[in-house]
């Protein structure tokens, strides 16, 4: 396990957020994907044509995007990037943008993920490429959005009630249960539908009390993120928590996307803008605020909840472990759908019970690995699914502004 945390820490330090970066650039200036973010044309093809299919694609993209890295992943940039850190979070939104908007556009004009949009954009010579990116997504999916999901929700569970693993084990048992469930009635879509908006609303209320309670010392936050945007170990874990928060490049969030039929391209490109817009601009820029302005500082993982309880008092911890657990939650689900279609792709639609059940199974038995070792291997698998689709994205940007400048 050593030797995985070691190989995923390597790539994600500088290799794939570069990779990443550039992708994002490659895709705004030859694929004409800089124009899908202006603010008029995300309002006129995305915010102003939202309707429930395009409402409940977004809602399972979030579910996806928006999680733990969004509250813990936060704490993690800033403590050791410093306040400036938050500002290199901001431009990795921006180069995720392009990203998103060209994966969700793909996504509709070829009908389906990084595994269609690759073969069926480039041809069967590249149908290698889309099979290991298919693989890579079936897997990760029970590691990224399953076991380390899970294993977040046990965690936060252990930290409130204690009793350790023996805590960990029920509650990671409840939440394969509850899976098993969502799987029976053919129901995470309407599920998604309904956890998405209250868990957003819930922690940016959390947020809103700490940063409004605060709010004197804004000034001074936003003066020190400046200052701080200075130093190299600001720019080397903003851009790298903020990629890794909102998910760009990776391939997930276009199967989602793909589901949105009704949509021309371009206008599934402008919900692509607004995952990001909402994942990194609204919720990771709150979560920061709230860290910055509370006057607090401790380990990543106990920041949040300590920042929390200067508004929010002895029932912070609460707080934060609902959070957690609902950002969780309908990840798991969301990554349940994307490990689904992948495997199906694999398998030409075969042995979908087969891997759902291994589903149920590995979420069940998340109290028996470590978090770190959960997170470890989903970091690595990320990067196995990215590299993929990352190569699809480059190859295919001449589609991306086609159809982007098509009307």
């Amino acid at each position: 396990m050593q030797l995985i945390s070691s190989l995923a820490g390597g790539l994600w330090s500088f290799p794939m957020p570069a990779l990443i970066a550039f992708t994002g650039l490659w895709l705004g200036i030859r694929g004409g994907a800089f124009r899908g973010l202006r603010p008029k044309t995300v309002i006129k093809d995305g915010l102003s044509r939202l309707d429930m299919g395009s409402f409940s694609a977004l809602s399972t993209a979030l579910a996806g995007t928006v999680g733990t890295g969004n509250v813990v992943g936060v704490a993690v940039a800033i403590y050791f990037g410093g306040p400036g850190a938050l500002f290199w979070m901001w431009i990795s939104a921006l180069i995720g943008m392009a990203v998103k908007y060209s994966e969700a556009l793909l996504a509709v004009k070829y009908r389906g993920g990084p595994m269609y949009y690759i073969r069926r954009g480039l041809g069967k010579r590249f149908s290698g490429l889309a099979t290991l990116f298919a693989a890579a997504a079936s897997v990760s999916a029970l590691c990224v959005g399953n076991m380390a999901q899970v294993g977040a929700i046990s965690a936060s569970a252990s930290d409130i009630f204690g009793g350790g693993k023996a805590t960990q084990a029920v509650c990671a048992a409840a939440v394969a249960v509850l899976v098993l469930i969502a799987f029976r009635g053919s129901s995470r879509g309407k599920v998604l539908n309904m956890i998405v908006p209250f868990m957003a609303v819930f922690y940016l209320f959390g947020c809103a009390a700490v940063i409004i309670k605060n709010a004197s010392a804004l000034p001074g936050v936003f003066g020190a993120i400046l200052r701080g945007a200075l130093r190299p170990e600001a720019m080397a874990w903003g851009f790298r928590r903020g990629i890794v928060s909102n998910e760009a490049g990776v391939g997930s969030s276009p199967i989602a996307h793909a589901e949105n039929r009704g949509k021309s391209p371009r206008e599934e490109g402008a919900l692509g803008v607004i995952e990001v817009a909402f994942d990194t601009l609204i919720i990771s820029t709150f979560s920061g605020l709230m860290l910055l302005s509370s006057g607090t500082e401790e380990l990543p993982a106990l920041w949040p909840s300590r920042a929390l309880a200067t508004a929010l008092g002895g029932a912070a911890p609460v707080f934060t472990a609902v959070s957690i657990a609902l950002f969780a939650f309908s990840s798991v689900l969301s990554w349940s759908i994307y490990g689904e279609k992948s495997f199906a792709y694999l398998t030409g639609g075969r042995g979908i019970a087969l891997y759902r059940a291994a589903f149920v199974l590995m979420a069940a038995a998340s109290a028996l690995m470590s978090f770190d070792s959960a997170v470890a291997a989903s970091d690595l698998m990320n990067a196995v699914m990215a590299l993929p689709n990352l190569a699809g994205l480059i190859l295919l940007a001449p589609s991306v502004r086609r159809e982007t400048f098509s009307h």
